[in-house]
């Protein structure tokens, strides 16, 4: 008989990487605990149990796949990471526990099922590779690279079963779900059974199987038998395209399952799996087929043995099969391979055929029984409400109308509870700070076979300094670390069994506290100091819990649940309280800034910036500036109508919401929200929140297509960030391994959107550039000293800014647009860069504009008498129409007011031109260093020489353009 080729209903999912790897499925209730499984990316399901795929690889970590909405569960598919490849992965479902196996240690261990997913235990400890892992309701069989493989039992893993009898090493092995018998496949070519002794903890050996491949020795071939769900009989891949089914006890051979002519290549079976209620029987073979059979269709021999050479479906993988299992729930076959993804083939059984699901017996809902006795509704009478609905009155609107108040739904609420910048509480790996400067890491390890003790280790980015590793008594949950110190702290919690009473509680409570919880702590512990009692604790009422810390090299804040900000000395004094506005989102500080944003009843984002300062001053808590921190709005589609726009404008939960704040060495605030907008608060601005630009150019992207952002910090004009896959909270690692980071440059970012030809400055992005270097002015920093490294720094600055301005006007003189070229040069730096820009305005021959620069020249850097820029703009706007008056206007000078310098040593604030400042003039930046030599040398010989011709570089250049009226003439 031919084969019926009719294709499979497929969908690909993608999990791991490409490689090897193993597949189980197990089945969870819908409880309140496990809503994390129903609840998979956001769509909330109404079943009563859900069917779970978990995968493993060469990428060591454990996803976690739900089969009924076919997309991965995020939120828990990150808990299980282990350093190298996961080889084989078996759940454990009767004790709520899953088997994977480490293929660096060779070990195999037991981890609970998520979600809070922990390692309770070492399994088993192999001298050799582990290839896979079994398990049934109460046994565990492990198999290795030897001739020997061990069964555990699930009640007691101490028990364990040696089964020998192979002549090579065991590939597979097989638990029979009556847990009497044992099936293994070997490459000595034989695939034997032995029967289990659980009280003697014996294997002893009842039936040997001969098998012929061509390949038995190669890794790819997996060689999964498969045994009856009722137990009533075993499928063993016999030979090339043959699959022999065995009788139980007799170990008789009944069926013969061949693989139809016709096929694309006829080749080994890997692995069989028989359907849910056993009538039909699915397999993959080496030539990347899946093949399903239907057991009844069998045709009969002279003799007893029975053959089926009919497949009722069959397919073509993209790679070969690593794991094959059958849906209980579901009329799907689920294949994992070596391509890192699971195939979900639905609709596996034709829908004429028997079905492959258990037969059960449902009773009709009580609601559907009684449908029929519904009566339906007067013809006439509804015709009579739509007419009086039709005018605005009847049943049918009151009825309508109280639909709409039903289906409305409530408004979300924006609430954003308390975070810290820069921390990873999310997976295996709990990072309490990952910034520039390092990591600190909190992590369990065993100190003796039964002690299990809380570290805390702090690791540096530079090499050169030596990290520290900490005992964690209090089992801290936040940190913040700057170049100085590391600040801790520990919320509310309720005393277990592993505390120490004598060393915990005797010290941390008084006679008066209640008994049973530790209220909570903050510690700090600096790196470098000349004392050696520096590190100190303080404890808060029990009324109070520590909801966010920040530090810096002046103090430690901490932000506590009844709305107060604590100010604490680095050597633990209490040197200022305040009340905030609303409960704390987060919190980051460096030098004397502290960025506070709070959220009130209103729930509208606040912040506020803090100067604070351990000095004898009279406020020591300086408010600079305090306001409501702009969330970036959804983009709206270029071909959506007006009320669409609307609409989404309306729906706050679009928004993007806060999810880092850090300072800069400059101590200019910066911000990243959830859409991957940077933005940036500073002196220049008027204390206005600046965007920058979005990482990725996320505004133009859908938001299906956007990636997440995980920042670490902002540090010569360059945002450090790691990308992560939409929906993840944090990066995923494997062990000690950490990604590298990618830079976002804020030099060439535009806002909002940042083209990728874009890498020098241009007129967009020179708006940030001029903010950021003079809030410098502005607002001088302790971390930035006056030296001339600093000075020189700062002129570099200003002159490849003024190269940028120069190149407009030149721009601005060639469409002859005179008013856009004069306010160019208003917004030059340096004096040099105002005389370059005078040369390029007479290259072109705008002589009346020359005049006004002139004027500008003499205001701006010698200090003559100035103009107002209204009668300015009238004038020089009439340059091109007429021929002003040869006497030069006389102007007004502006009153300027100049910014307050406050003296570090006294608190009497005094004006800038009070005392006359002597500085050390910078050296040109338009100067080449490397030609100086070379310039100075031919300059003496030029003029020795009388030469005719001069050597012009840097901005020099820009006067040298061709005018557009006349011709350069060689002499």
């Amino acid at each position: 008989m031919a084969r019926q080729e009719q294709a499979f209903t497929m969908k690909e999912i993608a999990v791991n990487i490409n490689g090897t790897g193993d597949m189980d499925i197990f089945t969870v209730k819908n409880t309140t605990e496990n809503r994390v499984y129903s609840d998979a990316n956001g769509v909330n399901q109404t079943r009563e149990s859900d069917e779970i795929i978990t995968t493993c690889g060469e990428d060591g970590i454990i996803y976690f796949t739900n089969l009924n909405s076919q997309n991965v569960i995020e939120s828990i598919s990150d808990e299980i990471v282990l350093d190298g490849a996961i080889t084989s992965v078996a759940v454990l479902n009767s004790q709520s526990k899953v088997i994977i196996v480490s293929e660096n240690e060779n070990c195999a261990y037991e981890y609970t099922l998520p979600p809070h997913a922990k390692m309770n235990k070492l399994l088993f400890r192999s001298t050799c590779t582990i290839r896979q892992v079994n398990c049934s309701e109460n046994l565990i069989a492990i198999v290795s690279d030897s001739p020997t493989f061990h069964v555990l039992l699930a009640g007691n893993t101490e028990q364990v079963i040696a089964v020998n009898g192979h002549g090579h090493n065991v590939k597979s092995a097989v638990i029979d779900p009556l847990e009497k018998y044992v099936c293994s496949s070997s490459m000595d070519g034989t695939v034997k059974i032995f029967e289990l002794d659980i009280l003697q903890l014996e294997a002893k050996e009842v039936a040997s199987i001969p098998i012929q491949f061509a390949n038995i020795k190669d890794d790819r071939v997996l060689l999964r038998c498969a045994w009856h769900p009722q137990g009533d009989s075993l499928a063993v891949q016999s030979k090339e395209g043959l699959i022999k089914v065995y009788q139980r006890n007799s170990w008789k051979r009944f069926l013969s399952l061949m693989v139809p002519a016709g096929s694309a290549a006829l080749s080994d079976i890997h692995i069989v799996s028989f359907s849910p209620n056993g009538q039909y029987l699915a397999a993959c073979t080496g030539s990347k087929e899946v093949l399903v059979w239907n057991l009844r269709t069998a045709e009969s021999a002279a003799s007893e043995e029975r053959f089926l050479r009919t497949c009722v479906r069959s397919c073509t993988l993209a790679y070969e099969a690593l794991a094959l299992k059958w849906s209980s729930t579901q009329n799907t076959l689920v294949v994992y391979h070596a391509g890192g993804k699971v195939v979900l083939i639905a609709d596996v059984i034709p829908s004429h055929l028997p079905s492959a699901l258990l037969s059960t017996d449902v009773s009709t809902p009580s609601f559907v029984q009684c449908s029929k006795d519904i009566l339906e509704p007067d013809d006439h009478e509804s015709r009579v409400e739509a007419i009086k609905a039709s005018f605005g009155f009847g049943s049918n609107v009151e009825n309508n109308s109280d639909e709409k108040v039903l289906l409305k739904p409530p408004t979300a609420s924006k609430s954003q509870s308390p975070f810290q910048p820069n921390a990873v509480s999310h997976g295996p790996v709990n990072l309490l700070q990952w910034n520039l400067l390092g990591e600190i890491e909190s992590f369990s390890a065993h100190v003796d076979e039964e002690d299990v003790r809380d570290l805390i280790k702090i690791t540096f980015v530079d090499r050169s300094a030596r990290n520290i590793k900490l005992t964690d008594n209090y089992r801290f949950t936040m940190a913040s670390m700057d170049e100085n110190g590391a600040f801790f702290a520990a919320p509310h919690r309720v005393l277990d069994e592993d505390d120490q009473e004598a060393s915990i509680n005797q010290r941390l409570q008084g006679d008066d506290e209640a008994k049973g919880y530790i209220c909570s702590i903050v510690y700090y512990h600096p790196f470098h100091s000349w004392a050696n009692n520096s590190s100190w604790y303080h404890q808060f009422s029990h009324l109070e819990e520590v909801e966010c810390i920040a530090c810096s090299s002046e103090f430690c804040a901490v932000a506590t649940s009844l709305h107060c900000l604590w100010i604490f000395t680095t050597s633990g004094l209490e040197y200022a309280l305040i009340r905030l506005p609303g409960r704390v989102v987060t919190m980051t500080a460096r030098g004397k800034m502290l960025g506070i944003f709070t959220q009130g009843p209103n729930e509208r984002l606040e912040v506020e910036l803090l100067s604070i300062r351990v000095w004898n001053d009279r406020c020591r808590v300086q408010c600079v500036t305090k306001g409501i921190y702009p969330s970036s709005p959804p983009c709206f589609d270029a071909y959506a109508q007006k009320d669409e726009k609307e609409q989404v404008r309306r729906q706050n939960m679009q928004h993007g919401t806060l999810e880092w704040a850090g300072f800069d060495e400059h101590e200019i605030l910066y911000t990243v929200d959830s859409i991957g907008c940077v933005q940036a608060l500073c002196a220049s601005s008027g204390w206005h929140w600046i965007p920058i630009g979005c990482i990725g150019n996320a505004m133009d992207k859908s938001p299906k297509d956007r990636f997440g952002v995980f920042s670490l910090g902002v540090n010569d004009d360059k945002l450090y960030y790691i990308p992560i896959e939409r929906g993840q909270k944090a990066p995923r690692f494997r062990g000690q391994l950490r990604p590298v980071p990618s830079t976002f440059a804020l030099t060439t970012a535009t806002f909002p959107l940042t083209k990728a030809s874009n890498t020098e400055k241009s007129p967009q992005n020179l708006i940030w550039q001029h903010a950021r270097t003079h809030h410098r002015i502005l607002i001088p920093s302790d971390s930035m000293s006056s030296s001339r490294v600093e000075e020189e720094k700062l002129a570099q600055q200003q002159a490849e800014m003024d190269k940028v301005l120069i190149l407009m006007m030149k721009t601005a003189c060639v469409n002859e647009d005179v008013t856009r070229c004069y306010d160019l040069a208003r917004c030059l730096h340096l004096e040099k860069s105002h005389r370059i820009a005078e040369k390029v305005v007479n290259h072109f021959g705008l002589h009346h504009l020359l005049k006004r620069l002139e004027d500008l020249y003499l205001i701006k850097f010698k200090g003559s008498e100035s103009f107002s820029s209204g009668t300015t703009d009238v004038a020089v706007s009439e340059l091109m129409v007429s021929e002003p008056s040869g006497e030069r206007k006389a102007y007004q000078k502006p009153s300027v007011s100049r910014p307050l310098v406050k003296n570090r040593d006294r608190n009497i604030p005094h004006h800038e031109d009070s005392l006359p400042i002597q500085a050390v003039a910078p050296p040109n930046p338009f100067a080449k260093t490397t030609v100086k030599n070379e310039r100075s040398d031919s300059h003496h010989e030029s003029m020795a020489a009388g030469s005719k011709t001069k050597e012009h570089l840097g901005l020099e250049r820009l006067a040298l353009f061709q005018s557009p009226n006349c011709k350069r003439v060689k002499k």
